[in-house]
């Protein structure tokens, strides 16, 4: 600690000697009163959501944007972590180290981030929205240039899980000039990180030309460590992950603007993770071990991605469209279960049991570990268009966004499990291999209409926007281990609302606004269980105000879900289907703060303040009736809370930025959650077995700093800490059982822009 100590003393110190070399200039106040925060420019072929700091502050809805700075200030490649910078966005954590987002907006199911429409540049990206919601790709988070969330308002533009919201990764733009860029960092646990693109934009006599080329590679060896009875294993416990991209820009020569983006980008993921976690004993002795007979667990994952852009603009209207084929495949080869003495037993059963279950699962009792392949392959295209336009009809200006996506998903399973025997001492002795595509052989195809129209009036300080959302879901599945047949139907989603503002002056806004949201179904779940959609009825009412480099918002929201999906929760004791669970009420209040002193006082130096502040209270308005025990809305009480949603949530933070230094402190506190629907305290499910997926969360407070000094104009040196007090807590039961956050992390290293 004292060497951090010294060294980020030699920062400051730097800091204040180079300090008359930094230009002299005032930031000019947007607007919109927030100069303390920067702005990011984007391409104009770049699909956003919000579009840019200033853009979420003039908005008539609730929604949130991140630039590149808030993602490299303190290295984020972990979604679970930036997202709660965010008022009214909730992270449930799963891995530690942010492998698989699990966000929820507004007190929905956090599980799989199934309750959002996640995007990345205004595609969708989850595998397959519609056939298979639950999401195991998440876009790497260190090569984005932006993230941004609305909520409120997206019930109209974006679907089909409208009822959360929408996030959209913005990943890295062409620039409009060449340039370079290079980072390179290493930290505990051997934790290596390389990102680098470079890109240009030229003129040539048939147009205007541009490219952007990317590598993001991140790997570790994981801060947990296999316990073997023999002593710990050289197993490693990380993951190794490469993104590559490329894209490609054309503005030809024609009388009305146009452009053409090309993108191809390719993810390859390979990762020692597991389902398995441990007893609530073993959890507090030591949080980072695993247990023997989670050795064999491995993930690997590969995705491809793809669109066309066209844009062109004309008379005050613009019309974009966008073609896009994704492919992904994933292979959770992942412990299932166990067999001791001619019993088969549930992971999270055997941790809360203790004894034989237990101590086979910890290589010291002799039984079977049946491994199951959970090998899936998921493919989606569609064409999407977006048009919008601007007039005036007497006093009344419009601005009028219509839209439309035909879009196909399809999700496949082929799975298979084998049984690997083990002694005493945790020596294999055996292995049966099953066959392939004995353990779920399935298909499910969703293809889908979307349409959306809404118009902005405004007249002077007063706009209103009215807008309406339709969709038309063909689904089918066929299930080759049972009847072996196409099973087919459709249904017709709607979703409609209006959002109204009105600027007081300049820098002082109050706005609002009525949403219908909804959330389908699988078509498995659809299909074969008569799952109905979800709906849900939402209002927000906020106020904003910005000026001479302060802005701040406080936003109240409530949200009536109606036939709340819940899937087939990861963890369950058989590989359950999904179920409407009941109604949901969620209310709540966010606000957010920001302030820089420095610039304020005209210091000579940035000393900014932040603050985001989330308060929910989401419970059942009824009793559910699911009685599986792998659901996490199982035997769920009306008045109990919505597992996974801590009722308060706060980030904050401080800087100073002096001369060619600079030092970041943010502090996160996330509550206590109940892990069930059931709002059990202890491990017993509502029979009275032990079961270790039931019981809370532990609050936590996290603790983080960065500090940086730049060598030259272009380059600097950087280190992050990450949980500086070492704080341990149980970040989540599930899968199965008690796991924890990441510990104390530190990372060391050189980035260069040029």
């Amino acid at each position: 600690m004292k060497g951090i100590i010294v060294f980020l003393s030699i920062f400051f110190v730097l800091g204040i000697v180079s300090a008359e070399e930094q230009s002299a200039g005032t930031e000019t106040n947007h607007p919109a009163g927030i100069s303390a925060l920067a702005t990011n420019q984007m391409p104009s072929t770049t699909i956003t959501i919000v579009g840019s700091k200033l853009a979420a502050y003039e908005l008539a809805a609730s929604g949130e944007y991140l630039d590149s700075s808030d993602i490299r200030e303190h290295s984020y490649d972990n979604i679970n972590i930036l997202a709660r910078k965010m008022p009214g966005v909730y992270a449930q954590e799963e891995t530690g180290l942010g492998l698989l987002a699990n966000i929820s907006l507004r007190g929905v199911d956090t599980h799989r981030s199934q309750k959002i429409t996640m995007m990345e540049d205004g595609v969708l990206t989850a595998p397959a929205a519609y056939s298979a919601p639950s999401a195991y790709y998440t876009p790497t988070l260190g090569r984005m240039s932006g993230l941004e969330v609305m909520k409120g308002s997206s019930q109209i533009k974006y679907g089909p899980h409208t009822t959360g919201g929408a996030l959209n990764y913005l990943s890295t733009p062409i620039p409009n000039h060449q340039a370079f860029y290079l980072k390179s960092s290493y930290g505990t646990d051997n934790d290596v990180r390389l990102h680098g693109n470079a890109g240009n934009t030229f003129t040539t006599d048939a147009g205007t030309f541009g490219y952007v080329a990317e590598l993001h590679h991140h790997q570790t060896d994981g801060f947990k460590t296999i316990n073997m009875p023999m002593g710990p294993d050289d197993e490693q416990t990380g993951f190794d992950k490469t993104d590559t991209m490329v894209k490609l820009m054309w503005e030809p020569n024609t009388v009305s603007y146009q452009q053409f983006e090309f993108k191809v980008g390719y993810t390859d993921f390979d990762a020692n993770e597991t389902y398995l976690g441990l007893s609530e004993a073993d959890f507090k002795n030591d949080p980072f071990q695993r247990y023997a007979a989670s050795q064999f667990d491995h993930f690997t994952g590969e995705h491809f991605r793809s669109y066309l852009k066209h844009l062109i603009e004309f008379n005050e209207q613009t019309l974009t469209t966008t073609a896009y084929y994704q492919k992904f495949h994933r292979n959770w080869y992942k412990l299932n279960d166990i067999i001791v003495d001619g019993t088969t037993v549930n992971l999270a059963k055997a941790l809360a049991n203790g004894g034989n279950d237990l101590n086979n699962l910890k290589g010291a009792y002799g039984g079977t570990w049946r491994i199951r392949a959970n090998n899936r392959d998921y493919e989606l295209y569609g064409l999407q268009t977006a048009y919008e336009a601007d007039f005036m009809a007497g006093d009344i200006e419009h601005h009028i966004e219509a839209g439309g996506r035909l879009h196909v998903d399809t999700a496949e399973r082929f799975q298979w499990q084998d049984e690997y025997q083990a002694d005493h001492l945790g020596n294999v002795t055996n292995i049966a291999y099953g066959a392939k595509g004995a353990a779920g052989n399935r298909k499910q195809q969703a293809a889908a209409l979307a349409l959306y129209l809404q118009d902005e009036l405004s007249v002077e300080r007063f706009s209103i926007t009215p807008g309406f959302r339709y969709e038309h879901i063909e689904n089918q599945y066929i299930d080759h281990n049972a009847d072996n047949v196409w099973h087919d139907g459709s249904m017709d989603v709607f979703g409609f609302g209006v959002n109204s503002k009105y600027q007081f002056t300049p820098a002082s806004m109050l706005f609002g606004g009525v949403y219908r949201g909804y959330s389908v179904p699988s078509p498995y779940d659809n299909l074969k269980s008569g799952m109905e959609e979800e709906t849900s009825i939402g209002c927000e009412i906020g106020t904003r105000y910005g000026k001479n480099h302060f802005n701040a918002q406080l936003i109240g929201f409530y949200t009536r879900i109606e036939d709340m999906i819940s899937g087939g929760y990861v963890g369950g004791a058989t590989d359950t289907d999904g179920a409407n669970a009941g109604k949901i009420n969620s209310a709540g209040l966010e606000a957010s703060a920001g302030f820089d002193l420095g610039q304020h006082q005209n210091w000579g130096f940035k000393n900014p303040y932040w603050i985001a502040f989330t308060y929910t209270d989401a419970v059942l308005a009824e009793d559910t009736n699911i009685t599986d025990s792998g659901n996490t809305f199982v035997d769920g009480k009306k008045g109990n809370q919505i597992p996974y949603i801590p009722k308060l949530q706060l980030s904050c933070g401080t800087g100073i930025e002096i001369g060619r230094t600079g030092i970041d402190l943010t502090l996160m506190y996330v509550g206590e959650t109940y892990t069930t629907a059931s709002n059990a305290s202890d491990q017993f499910d509502a029979l009275g077995n032990p079961d270790a997926r039931y019981g809370k969360t532990d609050d936590h407070l996290i603790f983080n700093g960065s500090a940086y000094c730049r060598i030259t104009n272009n380059t600097k040196v950087f280190i992050n800490l990450r949980n500086i007090l070492n704080e341990e807590y149980i970040a989540s039961r599930h899968p199965y059982g008690p796991r924890p956050g990441q510990p104390f992390s530190a990372m060391l290293g050189f980035e260069a822009s040029f």
